[in-house]
């Protein structure tokens, strides 16, 4: 999708995850991990609570705090035609596949499909951001994909529909050190995913 300096993935495959049913040559697995809904989520609000929580670190660099980088303001509104909702107190497993060849959305959307995956959207990557950013892969994009028609569409993107919602930990060299800082964006549907992108499959443990 896009061109990131970093590209080295470390390998996070948890064992214990279920392998999937259905394999594809075009995306290969590099992490995965069980994720545990809070007690306190709400789906209603996740976009505006993590966009609150984040902008508070936007613009911050240091030995402690990676950098963020958000769009404008993101209003829970915005993403409510989410196909799958997250329950509270629900446990589900996460795997990251890599896209390893230009690939479509729609493409990446039917691999889903086959394997039973819950389509969680812009809810479902803020928190996975939140509670396990420390499994994104470094010089990637990380996606969450959803269907056409329950994409977000924005004034901002001249009410064209835009998806998916991806988050990057990019790297840069600030005084002669690499460091890394995450960047939020939204992209078109239409985009073919390449080798700098990845995206999650979420089902329920």
């Amino acid at each position: 999708m896009t061109e990131i300096e970093t590209i080295e993935i470390t390998d996070t495959i948890t064992s214990e995850i279920p392998l999937i049913s259905h394999l594809d040559s075009r995306f290969d697995l590099v992490g995965g991990f069980y994720l545990t809904i809070p007690l306190d989520y709400e789906h209603r609000t996740q976009v505006s609570s993590f966009f609150t929580e984040a902008s508070k670190d936007k613009g911050k660099r240091s030995d402690q705090c990676e950098r963020i980088i958000l769009p404008k303001k993101m209003l829970d509104e915005d993403f409510q035609r989410v196909s799958n909702r997250l329950e509270p107190g629900r446990t589900y497993s996460v795997q990251i596949f890599q896209v390893n060849t230009p690939t479509s959305v729609n493409d990446c959307l039917d691999f889903l499909r086959k394997n039973g995956a819950l389509l969680v959207g812009m809810q479902g990557l803020s928190l996975v951001w939140r509670l396990k950013k420390e499994y994104f892969p470094e010089g990637k994009w990380l996606s969450s994909l959803d269907i056409e028609r329950n994409l977000s569409t924005r004034p901002s993107y001249n009410k064209r529909v835009v998806d998916p919602h991806v988050f990057g930990r990019v790297s840069k060299i600030w005084n002669k050190q690499i460091k890394f800082h995450w960047k939020l964006n939204m992209t078109w549907f239409g985009l073919r995913l390449d080798d700098t992108d990845c995206f999650i499959l979420v089902k329920p443990s």
